[in-house]
């Protein structure tokens, strides 16, 4: 196996994060709307989600750049929505609609069909699997189990922003990685879909990267070394298909 270390992004590289989002925030909505007054507006949750949507995507720049905190965009987000429909909103509820938003984000998540018999085969190959993933250690641990993932990657090698203080693309996150796998950085590949995290944070931290565009974005990225992938189901049966070559070879 030309890897002896393989590690994933989580959101949107190994499950659908947009579709569980979607998911999520329509039963949010639904379990808010029931507790409204009657004589609130009947907002359908489909055209609730569109609002919200725009204005996750509206203010998102604001809160990369360090403008907002998570929690203003958090407020900001939801508040405005809900003004475009007259309904009531505070601060103090959209921050509980974002508590039982993460909470009940994992019981929406599932992994892309492929996913299972990939790290089957490359846990057969005795690869070293791990995860590294941006967000906060509660949820994207809850996910990882949620997900069933520790039946192929030890929760020691699941690595979060949060608890590495590391985010991605800072090499350093990478770096720790290595050192907890026992792996060497010519030996080791990164899988994720977002081009600015995932691919640019391996290369700076001197691994291989695979681009797995699971969200279809248009972009004129290239590189010489980076191989891409219209979606997971491919990345999964080309790597599939080396560890089997490998295995064969072995024998």
């Amino acid at each position: 196996m030309r890897w002896t270390t393989i590690c994933f992004d989580l959101d949107n590289t190994l499950y659908d994060h947009e579709k569980a989002f979607q998911k999520t925030i329509k039963a949010v909505f639904v379990s808010i709307r029931k507790q409204l007054n009657s004589e609130a507006p009947f907002v359908h949750e489909d055209r609730w989600f569109e609002v919200f949507k725009y204005h996750c995507d509206l203010f998102w720049q604001e809160y990369e750049e360090g403008s907002l905190t998570q929690e203003q965009y958090r407020i900001k987000r939801y508040e405005e929505t809900m003004h475009v429909f007259r309904l009531p909103s505070s601060a103090r509820e959209a921050l509980s609609f974002h508590q039982e938003y993460e909470q009940r984000l994992p019981e929406f998540s599932e992994l892309y069909e492929s996913v299972p018999d990939l790290l089957e085969s490359l846990t057969k190959s005795n690869v070293r699997l791990g995860i590294i993933t941006n967000g906060s250690e509660e949820l994207q641990k809850e996910k990882f189990y949620q997900l069933e993932l520790d039946r192929w990657i030890d929760r020691r090698h699941l690595f979060i922003s949060e608890t590495a203080e590391a985010p991605k693309p800072k090499a350093a996150i990478f770096d720790e990685a290595l050192q907890h796998l026992g792996s060497r950085r010519e030996q080791a590949l990164f899988v994720g879909d977002s081009w600015d995290h995932d691919v640019k944070g391996a290369e700076n931290a001197g691994w291989e990267a695979f681009y797995v565009n699971t969200r279809g974005e248009e972009n004129d990225h290239s590189s010489k070394t980076v191989r891409k992938f219209s979606n997971f189901n491919k990345a999964a049966l080309y790597l599939k298909e080396i560890a089997e070559e490998g295995r064969r070879s072995d024998v």
